[in-house]
């Protein structure tokens, strides 16, 4: 017969996103159990959140290994203002989820009441949030604007790339610098410009390259490991990043360079790109005075306007989401902003608009 643990602390939560304040309360919850004893999550989910149960579920399992965590069935009712017999399928759900509970932990004022029922002590934490002046409703608000609040798992989930594409001297590093610089984030340095630098990209008479007279000065390996290479930087940023990840190319570029030299595009490339697609891209009009800093070489109106529609005609066959920006200066940097901020309510308006539509009243969990 298996033992009972000495103590059975229970959490519930929608950890909507989950944050440190939810870790701290997970911390306390496991000071309460003692080496002996367990913790049991509950997830309570509603059928219309914005973030799924499982993704709520793997976020805890990686912060908090050492707990339960299960999920509340959808039926059960929001909260006591939106239900006649609120705690009855409440407390017959967690006594099947959480058997013999002992102690009930939160940092909300329905503890007392939940305790109560399932013949539990409650152990408050933190009601003030004083220890963590943050809340859920606060983040689904502005989420990057309290990333340092939300856990790595977390973070990974909602960290969004955005790539600079275009020809050259069309200005994207120096987009990709301001726009870092705006959001307080990093950005990533074109690795096909250090691959190019020197050697035969150079140095090759362009006028013979896909001629079959001599050596070519770009081949479908190099266009593979430019494109790897910039996959590697960029998931390595993403992995720091605060919220943002600004490229300063994308495959897309590549695979339009390598039709310059008159090279098929390797599978291989299109494979990176498909792995790895940017959430936006930003298209960058050759509005620009064309300058020569001693590695461009093709500053023709006409070639520069062709490399900019052949990118749009990538963009668009492919299905991804992108903006044309144009203007100099801060006109382009309001434009790239702009842009940005509209595909965030793509990416975050459901958390934003979730608390309107749950109403003021404060859910179990």
């Amino acid at each position: 017969m298996t033992r009972r643990p000495a103590r059975h602390v229970l959490v519930v939560g929608k950890f909507l996103p989950l944050h440190v304040g939810h870790l701290a309360l997970l911390g306390h919850a496991r000071d309460v159990a003692g080496a002996d004893g367990v913790v049991t999550v509950v997830v309570g989910p509603r059928w219309d959140e914005p973030i799924t149960p499982d993704r709520r579920v793997d976020w805890l399992v990686r912060c908090a290994p050492w707990a339960r965590i299960v999920v509340a069935p959808e039926t059960l009712p929001t909260s006591p203002a939106h239900a006649v017999d609120f705690w009855t399928p409440w407390v017959a759900a967690l006594r099947r989820l959480a058997p013999h509970v002992t102690h009930v932990a939160s940092s909300e004022g329905y503890g007392d009441e939940l305790a109560a029922r399932l013949d539990a002590v409650h152990v408050l934490f933190d009601p003030s949030r004083a220890r963590h002046p943050v809340s859920g409703t606060l983040i689904r608000r502005d989420l990057w604007g309290h990333w340092a609040s939300l856990p790595v798992p977390v973070r990974e989930t909602f960290t969004r790339t955005v790539a600079l594409v275009g020809g050259e001297s069309v200005g994207k590093t120096t987009l990709a610098a301001r726009l870092a610089a705006h959001y307080d984030t990093c950005w990533v340095p074109e690795y096909g410009r250090t691959y190019t630098t020197v050697g035969a990209w150079q140095e090759a008479d362009w006028a013979e390259q896909g001629t079959g007279s001599g050596a070519a000065a770009w081949t479908a390996d190099d266009a593979v490991r430019v494109g790897r290479a910039q996959a590697l930087l960029v998931a390595d940023a993403r992995a720091t990043a605060r919220g943002l990840v600004i490229t300063d190319t994308e495959q897309l570029t590549t695979a339009v360079w390598t039709e310059v030299a008159h090279v098929a595009v390797p599978a291989t490339l299109w494979e990176l790109q498909r792995a790895q697609p940017a959430d936006l891209y930003l298209l960058l009009e050759p509005d620009l005075p064309w300058e020569d800093d001693g590695t461009r070489r093709f500053g023709a109106i006409d070639f520069r306007h062709w490399f900019t529609d052949r990118l749009r005609g990538h963009l668009e066959r492919l299905g991804l989401p992108w903006v044309a920006i144009g203007g100099d200066g801060d006109a382009r940097l309001g434009a790239a902003v702009a842009a940005i901020e509209g595909a965030k309510r793509r990416w975050f308006g459901d958390l934003a608009r979730w608390d309107a539509a749950l109403g003021s009243v404060a859910p179990l969990g």
